[in-house]
Parts: structure tokens; C-alpha cells; sequence
């Protein structure tokens, strides 16, 4: 079978609510997962994972297939030490694929309930805080390959696993500490809203009280950027800062979940003064 016809022939499928798969096909899905062609890595692969998982078209031991090759091949941290141009498509869509796994493994309808053990949970916890961390290609859309998007990708993972019972507080405090790094590491400014999906993991938090308005502002009295900084490196990193803040304030205030204290935090930080 050619590629075009493997392609072909798995779109049917993903369109087939029916449809289940063979072993072969799972592979051959898990090792074009950072395919650089958009239409088989996003609309086929990408797509494929989601419906199989809510619709149920894998076995339960194709699931764990799939967390055993994530984890052995470590394709979350995929050539992250290398300067491969497109190496970050594997890294980011597979916290996409994590995202399925968590979301589907802590619900109690969900066929895959409890696939996972604890320790395999917090695992994947760890390693995408730590992902969050050490990724640095922050490109959101790429002419050439599409979306790319690992920091909204890798924080949509991230905002499935804080509401998990397992996401306790040792693993809140390496999440605060991994997002505080990150956001004095990037040079740029975020474009493509990923900051506004990380402000959705701490919204997250918040609203599952594993993260209290205390806790938030004590974290953002840690950084000292300097919005009046001659360095435009400086005035992005603030920048980010500032975007997240708000966007925390406009959902929570829009939510009627805004606390106080945090309101008048904000509005006094970010809002009013710059």
C-alpha cells in the first residue's frame, strides 16, 4: 500500500464512527505524529487520536500501546537537545496525545477510566511540566509546516491534568516554578495566544482549589521585570506576563469567580499602571 493510499484509506476511517484499528495502523499513526506535512500530522493523525479516544475505537490495550511507545521512545522530549527544525511537531502533538490520555483515563464514563496507575499519571504530569520548561520553540503558526503551537499545546495538557486528584501540591509548586522560568527564558512576545492558554491551566487550578488568589499573586511578586526597560527582550517578557494576568482576570470576572484581592492585584499591576 502507498502512502497516499494508507492515507486515503485511514481517512475513511476516521470518518467511520464505527471504524476500530489494527496494531499496524496505531503504529503507523503514533510514528507520523510529527509528521511535517499538516495535512497528515494535524487533520489525519491528530484528528484520528481525538475520535478514537471519545469514540471509543481503540482497545484498551491499544491505549496502553500507545502511553508504552510515548514513554519509551520519551517522545515528549523528541531530539529537544538538537536543532531539527521540525523535531518540535513530535514534542508539541504529542502532548496533544497526552491531553487524550489524561482526560479519558480520569473519567468515569470514559472506557480508558483508570488506564493508568497513579505513578504512571504523575508521570506524565511531571514530564509536561518539565516539557513546559525546557521547550524552546515558541512558534505558534509556520508558513511551511502549520501549526506548531508546543506552548499551547503542552498548557492544554497541563489544564486537563491540574483537575486530577493525582496533581497534588508538590507538583503545583513545580508547576509554578517551570511557568515562572518560562516566561523569563522567552525573548519574544507570544502571538498565536499561548499565554492565554496557560493562563487557563492556573484558571484551572483555581476553580479546583489546588491553586488559591494568595498563592497567585505571591507568584507574581517573584518576577521583577521592568516594563520601562530601554530592552525590548524585557518589554516582551512583561508583556507576556501582563496578557496572562488579564486574560486570568477577564474569564475569572466574567465567571463571577474573581476574588477580591486578586482583582485589586491585577487591576493595580498590570492595568492600571502600563
Amino acid at each position: 500500500m502507498t502512502i497516499e493510499q494508507k492515507i486515503q484509506y485511514l481517512t475513511k476511517k476516521l470518518n467511520n464512527p464505527k471504524a476500530r484499528y489494527t496494531d499496524e495502523e496505531l503504529s503507523w499513526l503514533i510514528n507520523h505524529i510529527g509528521d511535517p506535512d499538516a495535512k497528515i500530522r494535524d487533520e489525519l493523525v491528530c484528528n484520528t487520536f481525538g475520535s478514537g479516544f471519545f469514540e471509543e475505537k481503540f482497545t484498551r490495550e491499544q491505549v496502553r500501546f500507545l502511553f508504552e511507545n510515548v514513554q519509551k521512545r520519551n517522545l515528549l522530549f523528541y531530539n529537544i537537545s538538537k536543532n531539527i527544525s521540525y523535531s518540535s511537531l513530535t514534542r508539541s502533538f504529542t502532548c496533544l496525545l497526552l491531553e487524550l490520555l489524561i482526560q479519558t483515563n480520569g473519567n468515569q464514563a470514559s472506557k480508558y477510566f483508570q488506564i493508568l496507575s497513579v505513578s504512571e499519571e504523575q508521570f506524565i504530569f511531571k514530564g509536561l511540566i518539565k516539557y513546559l520548561e525546557e521547550e524552546h520553540d515558541y512558534s505558534g503558526y509556520d508558513e511551511k509546516y502549520g501549526w506548531i503551537h508546543a506552548i499551547a499545546h503542552c498548557s492544554d495538557a497541563l489544564e486537563v491534568s491540574v483537575v486530577q486528584t493525582s496533581f497534588n501540591l508538590d507538583l503545583i509548586n513545580e508547576l509554578l516554578s517551570a511557568t515562572h522560568k518560562l516566561f523569563c527564558q522567552i525573548n519574544k512576545k507570544f502571538i498565536d495566544e499561548e499565554e492565554y492558554h496557560l493562563a487557563d491551566v492556573f484558571i484551572a487550578g483555581l476553580q479546583n482549589n489546588k491553586l488559591s488568589s494568595t498563592d497567585l499573586i505571591k507568584w507574581f511578586n517573584s518576577f521583577n521585570f521592568n516594563p520601562e526597560s530601554s530592552s525590548q527582550i524585557e518589554f516582551h517578557r512583561f508583556g507576556n506576563l501582563k496578557s496572562f494576568a488579564e486574560d486570568i482576570y477577564v474569564k475569572l470576572n466574567t465567571a463571577n469567580l474573581l476574588d477580591s484581592d486578586l482583582k485589586k492585584y491585577i487591576e493595580k499591576e498590570f492595568s492600571q499602571m502600563y
